[in-house]
């Protein structure tokens, strides 16, 4: 072998011990690799040259086996060389097109509702006031003239509280739907509501037009009060409560909790909005607003949330498990493998658009004045520079952890709002994604093919009609 004065590198990994094998996950390609008591041996000479680990090893395999072995280790991104090193780089530089697949348009930065984490300065990000019809539409014509290839693109009505700009909506819909037939795109239209202000007409408006809704509410009412609450400080779970239940039973609205130190049983509040109905749950928390108490005891929380999911597959509920909105994401990064670049697509392939029509990468960023890339009346002239300052080999702390691919250096704007810069991951959330995916690895690899074929594909088998297929709603 060229390399065997060498010496034997691997790339950022960990091994699993799970139902009496032996597994390793390698981040750099987000692979889970079963390995044999062998392997694992020769994974432990690292820091050898070749000749030495295959000294170390000769007992158990002969030379062709080792080299074999070495070989299959290589061309799975597992060993550390220059050749690997080039793919690996490549592959996390983000390219950049016309790509858009998602738009975040803030129609009202005005909120009927004072919550006590709203990162949006009361919903109003410093800068009050209502869209025009000809921003929005603007906006519109932006998403589908950078949107490619992209057949499949979402457009999302946000604020503040969207709802407060009713009118604006009930003449931007026509022209998203007369822009889809002009163009042949199909366009989702998603709305993130506070649901107050949802009365029997806005209902019939929003089913009507195809228009998805999702839900912010933090748990049971004593929760729910203590975070989500109008200007006179009265709660407003009971009122979203009676203006939801028939969208609800209809099985037409998802939900969003935002957790506090208030409130950090993931389990109990995920049971309270699934007794409600929501068809899909949500849960994150207000990292800026945790103690250091408060991590630990949510990354504790974390863990018997994700038990608690594997607990409902095994018991056959699917459907409930599948509400894990989070859980299911992240499982599915470790199915899916590949290479990944960035967290999200911040500033790649979505965008969020305030009232006068600047660009932001997402909707967490809106006001950072110093991130405004560009403007729907005009174009993005600072896409790649946003990109440059997150991707990821600027995330220096990262580099060594063996969750990166997964993790990706956390959310961009959470890393802002913590440590005041977008490629600094707080210490403590860093801590809490660690013990976070090594329990869902474990889960993963417990998982039986008929589950996960059930949990990550869109369609399965009917136990006892094998000739039947079923349609599942991610």
């Amino acid at each position: 072998m060229e390399e065997l004065y060498n010496v034997l590198k691997f790339y950022n990994h960990k091994i699993f011990r799970e139902s009496g094998k032996l597994f390793v996950y390698c981040a750099n390609n987000t692979g889970l690799f079963e390995i044999d008591d062998r392997t694992s041996k020769l994974i432990q000479q690292e820091g050898k040259t070749y000749k030495a680990a295959y000294e170390s090893v000769k007992n158990l395999f002969s030379f062709d086996e080792f080299n074999a072995l070495i070989k299959d280790m290589a061309d799975n991104y597992f060993i550390k060389n220059d050749k690997n090193d080039k793919i690996i780089a490549d592959s996390r530089e983000v390219k950049l097109g016309n790509n858009i697949f998602s738009l975040t348009i803030l129609l009202a930065q005005e909120c009927n509702m004072r919550c006590t984490y709203c990162y949006a300065e009361d919903g109003e990000y410093d800068d009050k006031g209502i869209m025009t019809i000809q921003t929005a539409r603007k906006a519109i014509d932006f998403l589908i003239e950078h949107s490619g290839n992209n057949k499949n693109l979402s457009v999302v009505l946000f604020g503040g509280e969207p709802l407060l700009a009713l009118p604006l909506i009930k003449e931007l819909v026509p022209y998203i739907r007369e822009t889809e037939e002009k163009t042949g795109k199909k366009i989702q239209i998603n709305m993130t509501t506070n649901g107050t202000l949802i009365t029997k007409d806005t209902e019939n408006y929003l089913i009507d037009n195809h228009i998805h809704v999702q839900i912010s509410i933090d748990g049971d009412k004593e929760t729910h009060n203590s975070n989500r609450f109008f200007a006179n400080k009265v709660g407003s779970y009971d009122l979203i409560i009676q203006h939801t239940e028939s969208m609800r039973e209809k099985n037409l609205l998802s939900a969003r909790a935002t957790l506090t130190g208030k409130q950090l049983n993931e389990c109990y509040t995920f049971d309270h909005l699934d007794s409600l109905g929501f068809h899909s749950i949500a849960i994150a928390p207000a990292s800026n607003l945790l103690s250091e108490d408060d991590f630990e005891k949510l990354a504790q929380e974390e863990i018997k949330f994700e038990k608690y999911f594997e607990h409902l597959v095994k018991a056959k509920e699917y459907k409930k498990a599948k509400k894990m909105k989070m859980v299911i994401g992240n499982l599915k990064k470790i199915h899916s493998g590949g290479m990944r670049n960035l967290a999200c697509g911040v500033g790649r392939n979505m965008y969020a658009v305030d009232i006068h029509g600047d660009l932001y990468p997402c909707h967490r960023f809106v006001n950072e004045k110093e991130y405004v890339m560009g403007n729907v009346n005009d174009d993005v002239n600072k896409r790649e520079d946003f990109i440059n300052e997150i991707k990821f080999s600027k995330h220096n702390s990262c580099q060594d952890c063996w969750v990166q691919n997964l993790c990706l250096g956390h959310c961009p704007h959470e890393n802002f709002s913590l440590t005041g810069n977008t490629t600094i991951p707080s210490p403590k959330i860093c801590a809490m994604a660690k013990s976070k995916f090594e329990e869902l690895i474990h889960i993963y690899l417990r998982l039986s093919p008929e589950e996960k074929n059930i949990l990550f594909s869109k369609s399965q088998y009917v136990p006892g009609k094998s000739e039947q297929i079923v349609d599942i709603v991610s």
